[in-house]
């Protein structure tokens, strides 16, 4: 039994060594470069265990090299954003976004807040930070705004109607409209405020300087000015008593023409206004006066001219004169002593009239026209009291002849695009004449009649019997025009029928000579020798002539 046991030992042992040896076989053959299925599973194996390990390093890497630049990007973004905050907390302009229905959304600048005195600014109404309480100041931006979400027009066409200046709490800003788009639609609308009420006030007072420097040149003249509208005023207190509101406009009118030759734009303004009323009452003629009276006041250090106060005209008197007086005296010749005093209150017919030419400046450009004025014979010795209502109703004339005549640039048809207006002035022994021609559209008396006749100025019978210089003669009818709509410029039909009641009182004549396309003449014609008075005061209660 013994020995059985152990021949198995050995035979187990024996196997042993032979496994051994099959392993270490093996294992040799292995590491001397036989291939195997297991060894390139293994060295794959190896392989993707090296990848991943390389891999892992860079994306490791890579997050670092990331939350490194993140830091930076959100330092940079912090920067900026404070930055950015800086600048729209303390720039003074004001910007905000609106949508379609006006409603300020939550982006905007501090300065909002000063310039609309106002502390919430977002989600309210543009209409209400603005302080529109005017039905149609509300509607008119909202229509404007509509239209530029509507993207229909050009967009330089409709923000151009977008109203820009608005007053706030005592400030004038001004808002500028931007267009905010994405993906091509319109979005916002970038609102800019400025305040530009200092500029206003700097602009004011430098066009006040230059009236003042317009106004002393011509001082006589102003100085007729504010004595013939307190002596209108006056009169046209007189006809509110006795309801003649004809008369009164044409005063109010005629006051307007001449504070407009003169650059006085806010008197010009309050009387425009007075003409819009229905019927115009005692107050408004107290507010006009207070306006004169104020602008004399203000500036009585500069031009110290007193409103209502009389100052005699002083004329000067040559040595030759005084012979001539001397001599005629000594003959105790009556009518040369008359002669002789006439030629002493003669003056230069251009010194008379007063600042026309930048008043026909200024009107020409705000009618979008280029007109070239010129005064002939200026140096015309004429009676300046005796011609002084003529003269200061010369701007409805001239008036008439640039709105009406003149035509616009592109209309002239042929002719030169720049118009032309001439005051002509001359003296004849019998009389004095004053003649306004300009190179315009003239007159066409059937469509003036027609027009008449649609309004009711003229009936059909009237209108049948009469002549083509009575159809023309229509322009001079009271409260007839032939705007279709009244402007501060003209459309009230009141400036030429001021002119010819103005003629007739004087004994004079008033001819009107148009050719159509070419352009019109008025002609006016006052007699040296006439029984009315010279005096420059208007009568107190002026009577209305008939159209003639």
């Amino acid at each position: 039994m013994s020995s059985r046991a152990d021949l198995g030992w050995m035979e187990r042992a024996l196997a042993a060594e032979k496994t051994v040896e099959v392993l270490k076989a093996k294992v040799c053959a292995m590491y001397a470069g036989e291939s195997s299925a297991i060894m390139r599973q293994l060295e794959r194996s190896h392989k993707r265990q090296d990848a991943l390990r390389q891999r892992r390093e860079l994306v490791e890497l890579r997050s670092l090299e990331l939350g490194r630049y993140n830091e930076k990007l959100e330092g940079d973004v912090r920067d900026r954003t404070r930055a950015i905050r800086t600048i729209l907390d303390n720039v003074t302009s004001g910007f905000l976004l609106i949508g379609p229905d006006l409603v300020v959304r939550r982006e905007y600048t501090a300065s909002c807040h000063e310039l609309l005195a106002r502390e919430v600014i977002a989600e309210a109404s543009l209409l209400d930070l603005l302080r529109l309480e005017s039905a149609n100041d509300r509607m008119e931006l909202e229509i404007a705004v509509a239209q530029v979400f509507d993207d229909i027009l050009p967009s330089e066409v409709t923000l151009d109607v977008v109203p820009w200046r608005f007053e706030v709490e005592g400030r004038v800003l001004k808002m500028d409209a931007r267009i905010v788009r994405e993906d091509g639609a319109v979005t916002a609308l970038l609102m800019t405020f400025n305040d530009i009420s200092g500029l206003e006030r700097a602009q004011q007072q430098a066009e006040t300087n230059h009236v003042l420097i317009g106004i002393l040149k011509q001082r006589s003249a102003f100085q007729l000015f504010t004595a013939d509208a307190h002596a209108l005023l006056g009169s046209a207190r007189e006809a509110l008593v006795s309801g003649d509101q004809i008369y009164v406009r044409r005063a109010v009118h005629t006051i307007k023409g001449n504070a407009s030759a003169f650059g006085l734009s806010r008197i010009v303004d309050l009387v425009h206004d007075v003409e819009s009323a229905e019927a115009i009452e005692l107050s408004a003629i107290d507010t006009i006066e207070s306006a004169v009276r104020g602008f004399l006041e203000t500036h009585a250090a500069v031009l110290e001219i007193a409103y209502g106060a009389h100052e005699e005209e002083l004329y000067e008197v040559s040595e030759t004169a005084l012979d001539t007086l001397r001599y005629v005296a000594k003959r105790a010749d009556t009518r040369a002593i008359e002669r002789w005093t006439g030629r002493l209150l003669l003056k230069r017919a251009d010194c008379a009239i007063g600042p026309l030419r930048p008043y026909i400046e200024k009107l020409a450009e705000r009618l979008g026209k280029t007109v070239d004025f010129e005064v002939i014979g200026g140096d015309t010795m004429v009676d300046a009291r005796a011609m002084r209502p003529v003269f200061r109703n010369l701007v409805h004339v001239l008036r008439n002849a640039i709105d009406h005549g003149i035509e616009a640039p592109d209309d002239r048809n042929g002719k030169s695009a720049r118009g032309r207006v001439e005051l002509r002035v001359s003296s004849s022994p019998l009389a004095w004449t004053v003649e306004v021609r300009d190179d315009g559209r003239g007159i066409d008396p059937d469509a003036v009649a027609r027009h008449a006749l649609q309004k009711g100025f003229v009936d059909a019978n009237e209108y049948a019997r009469m002549s083509s210089l009575d159809k023309a003669a229509l322009i001079f009818v009271d409260g007839f025009s032939t705007s279709q709509f009244t402007s501060d410029v003209s459309g009230r039909g009141v400036g030429m029928s001021a002119m010819r009641q103005v003629v007739q009182e004087l004994g004079g004549t008033l001819h009107v000579d148009s050719t159509p396309s070419t352009g019109t003449s008025v002609l006016i014609s006052i007699p040296k020798e006439r029984e009315a008075s010279s005096s420059h005061r208007p009568p107190a209660r002026a009577s209305v002539p008939p159209a003639s």
